[in-house]
């Protein structure tokens, strides 16, 4: 069972994003010999609390299933050293993940004037699916140069939510006076590992309808947004698929961009 203390809150706080270096550091992974999960790089992104794996992928490029550094040699220059520091780069900066082409596929995506850089990973295998830079305005489709001059404040894209039921192994609630408002989240997952999160907001009865964003804050700080969401119902809903490892006593709250108020858990060991 997932260990949680619960708790309801109003947080503030804030914390500074650092990287794991790479632990095989770069192969050229278009060599036959190649194994198809040979691991290149392991980068920590500590506002997702997710570490992502660039593996080779598999030897057959005209593979659209496959993931890792073949795809980015579709059509594309060779990988090389810089093509792996860019990957990096957009892993360990990017601070929040978007919808992407393919099941369970979510983009790190990070932006200056001149360059875009986005990486594709699978949230369910945290492994790298593709990635790829472009220059507007250019012919040049991948300059991983560039890439490394994209300062790590630049701009992201926020993070989706899938619709569904999960079962939880931890939950928490803010009720407001006379049970009128309610802002609850359910929590699956095994001690510091957290699989799904279940938001939702409970609306007065008077209500006909209800527009708003659920947001996940990690020790206070906002590290994914949900998806826009109307009912006509008493209740809000919304599903976030996480596969997240957070550290030892992190506090998780979920609020709601229509309401002050905070549900908190507690993850711990």
């Amino acid at each position: 069972m997932l260990a949680i203390i619960t708790t309801g809150a109003l947080l503030a706080a804030n914390t500074t994003a650092t990287a794991a270096a790479p632990i095989k550091g770069y192969q050229d992974c278009f060599k036959p010999a190649t194994a198809e999960d040979y691991l290149v790089t392991s980068v920590r992104n500590t506002d997702t609390y997710r570490t992502v794996n660039l593996r080779c992928g598999r030897h057959d490029v005209g593979d659209k299933a496959g993931f890792g550094v073949r795809h980015i040699n579709d059509r594309r220059p060779p990988i090389t050293t810089a093509t792996v520091q860019c990957i990096e780069h957009v892993l360990r900066s990017a601070k929040y993940e978007g919808p992407a082409s393919g099941q369970n596929n979510v983009s790190y995506t990070i932006s200056s004037p001149n360059i875009d850089a986005v990486v594709i990973v699978n949230v369910e295998t945290d492994n790298v699916v593709t990635a790829y830079t472009s220059q507007p305005g250019s012919s040049a489709s991948n300059n991983w140069e560039g890439c490394l001059g994209i300062p790590a404040a630049a701009q992201h894209t926020p993070n989706f939510a899938k619709s569904g039921v999960t079962p939880y192994s931890g939950d928490s609630c803010w009720l407001g006076p006379l049970g009128f408002r309610s802002v609850c989240e359910n929590v699956h997952g095994e001690k510091l590992h957290v699989d799904t999160l279940d938001a939702s907001e409970g609306l007065p009865p008077w209500a006909d309808s209800s527009c708003a964003t659920p947001v996940l804050y990690a020790n206070g700080r906002m590290f994914r947004l949900g998806l826009y969401t109307c009912s006509k119902l008493s209740t809000l809903k919304q599903h976030f698929a996480m596969n997240n490892d957070f550290p030892n006593n992190l506090q998780l709250c979920l609020g709601w961009t229509d309401i002050d108020h905070q549900a908190c858990l507690t993850v711990h060991d």
